[in-house]
């Protein structure tokens, strides 16, 4: 069963979202402290992570986890999105990129398109490009 961990400062998006995915996947949530260790421990399958955690250098965890030689897919979410963020995702391989405020089914729908590979399919072109365009910044 593919892994998914899951960090986010808003507790009704972790509830909405592990609920949601826990039929299909096995959802691991954490909070920063557990972060590291876990997700090398787990090796999860996606990272769904809000960079922008109060108090935490969520961009930077996830730096220290590639420098590690660690590679998942990532789903990220920040309230400001600055041309600095966008050039490391991109460096780590981020698959999407959300601007907060974002509404839970949202990012609940890129999650299930990453995981599902819908993102690829010919429909889904424009959210792709609008992707990519923000992860090439």
């Amino acid at each position: 069963m593919d892994r998914i961990l899951l960090i986010d400062s808003e507790p009704a998006i972790v509830q909405m979202l592990s609920k949601s995915l826990e039929r299909n996947y096995r959802v691991i949530c954490c909070d920063p402290g557990q972060f590291l260790p876990l997700a090398q421990q787990m090796q999860p399958t996606l990272i769904v992570v809000d960079i922008s955690f109060p108090g935490v250098d969520m961009l930077g965890m996830l730096q220290s986890l590639f420098m590690a030689g660690f590679r998942c897919r990532i789903v990220a979410s920040a309230r400001y999105v600055g041309h600095y963020m966008i050039q490391s995702l991109h460096k780590l391989g981020a698959s999407c990129l959300l601007q907060r405020p974002c509404t839970a089914n949202g990012l609940l729908q890129a999650i299930l398109d990453i995981m599902l590979g819908l993102e690829e399919l010919p429909g889904n072109h424009m959210r792709r490009n609008a992707n990519n365009l923000l992860l090439r910044m």
